[in-house]
């Protein structure tokens, strides 16, 4: 059905960026899926989480989450005012 689920979440998502494909015609494999206790995801388009951080991260929640432009780095903005880079 292409439905994305993540079971077993002890908090609930916040904000969610695909991955830049850099090409318009295929569509991106991955995206990175924020959370209220201040953790993030990168995940496939099938599901499996690829990548889990949840330390040293934010107090509180990640309100904003963007890949760079190249698919580098992912930027974080969390409601304790801070932003933070994070290098794939």
């Amino acid at each position: 059905s292409g439905d994305v689920i993540l079971e077993d979440l002890e908090s609930y998502p916040t904000d969610l960026h695909w991955f830049p494909s850099g090409n318009k015609k295929q569509q991106s494999d991955m995206f990175a899926i924020s959370f209220s206790d201040g953790s993030f995801f990168i995940v496939l388009r099938n599901g499996r989480v690829e990548k889990k951080v949840s330390e040293k991260t934010h107090t509180g929640a990640i309100i904003a989450i963007r890949w760079s432009n190249e698919g580098t780095a992912i930027a974080t903005a969390g409601e304790d005012g801070g932003v933070k880079i994070w290098s794939r």
